[in-house]
């Protein structure tokens, strides 16, 4: 398993990555769509559920067709619902 500080430095490179990202592909070959995916991954992996919701959210937008990423949003919807529905319903 990877550590905190690994999962953080490969967040950073990724989003280094998105922000350079020239028209829709990385000097690799990776999408932009894939770039968020793997980030939202280790957003998700670390706990960082409200970080990874919004990369997943910007996977579906841009890949509509990626249903991996649709099921780990809903996951993390549920995961919202449950944890704060007191904050909701008092």
């Amino acid at each position: 398993m990877d550590s905190a500080k690994e999962i953080n430095d490969r967040i950073a490179t990724l989003t280094h990555d998105i922000e350079n990202v020239v028209d829709g592909f990385t000097p690799g070959g990776d999408t932009i769509s894939e770039l968020y995916f793997e980030r939202a991954k280790l957003y998700y992996r670390s706990g960082r559920n409200s970080e990874a919701l919004n990369d997943f959210l910007k996977v579906v937008q841009l890949d509509p067709a990626n249903t991996e990423a649709r099921e780990y949003e809903h996951q993390i919807r549920e995961i919202f619902d449950y944890r704060y529905m007191d904050y909701y319903n008092p």
